[in-house]
């Protein structure tokens, strides 16, 4: 009867854990590495097998060889932004969820170098929400690295992008030269009117957060009350067999 119990809670963990690895995002920032004065992209990457909706994130580095530019978005994606002394804080919003099953980019972090070195790019999630409007679990968060060499000696700015999106580019786009697979050259002045300029404050989720924690407690609530009830039954039931034993035992005698 004990080996019974244990496996019934051994197969009801494994298949929480199983879950709970199911619906965890992972993101993921892009390294590259550059000539000073340089426009650059860096790609934010997140997978998961649900679709991600809404999430907001800090981003911080080193100001003094890095300088914010903006956010690139693709359709249907809403980020605003607001840029503080030591960091950059954002909300990411679409209306139908993004497709991350195979590792996709949500948005890209524009900078300019502006002195040699490297920094790392590290951040936090605060809110994840599926569209389904469901708490999803934060899994993994790996950070990124931007490595600025010598300076440039052209006058003209250069946007170099990270590697992922040159290969994803490579293989969605026939008989484009190799050249074009990893950056491409405009003017410095183009580029800063393409910036983004969302500076409001970070939106909140708080609503939908709060709507998805009330429907998550009782679930949880119900599943501790199961399990306590599985271990209750199988403790009486023990008693039960041990009882019977010793009254065995004594009608031999």
């Amino acid at each position: 009867m004990k080996r019974i119990i244990s496996v019934i809670m051994l197969i009801m963990l494994l298949s929480a854990i199983h879950v709970s690895a199911a619906d965890s995002v992972s993101f993921s920032l892009d390294s590259i590495e550059c000539r000073n004065n340089r426009l650059i992209e860096v790609n934010f990457n997140a997978e998961c097998g649900k679709k991600l909706s809404a999430a907001t994130f800090e981003f911080s580095f080193d100001k003094s060889i890095l300088e914010f530019r903006g956010i690139g978005t693709s359709s249907g994606t809403v980020v605003e932004y607001n840029e503080k002394s030591n960091s950059v804080k954002l909300s990411c919003l679409c209306k139908d969820g993004t497709d991350i099953s195979s590792k996709s980019a949500i948005f890209t972090l524009k900078f300019k170098s502006i002195n040699e070195g490297s920094t790392d790019i590290s951040y936090t999630v605060f809110d994840c929400v599926d569209s389904d409007v469901q708490q999803m679990m934060i899994g993994s968060c790996s950070s990124g690295r931007v490595t600025v060499t010598a300076k440039a000696s052209d006058s003209v700015g250069t946007v170099e992008k990270s590697d992922s999106t040159s290969k994803k580019n490579a293989k969605n786009t026939s008989g484009t030269s190799k050249s074009s697979k990893t950056s491409k050259s405009v003017s410095s002045s183009e580029t800063d009117s393409t910036t983004l300029s969302h500076n409001n404050s970070p939106s909140t989720f708080d609503s939908v957060i709060q709507r998805d924690y009330d429907k998550v407690t009782p679930i949880i609530v119900l599943c501790a009350s199961a399990v306590i009830c599985i271990a209750f039954i199988g403790f009486i039931l023990f008693k039960i067999s041990v009882l019977r034993k010793s009254q065995n035992k004594t009608d031999d005698k």
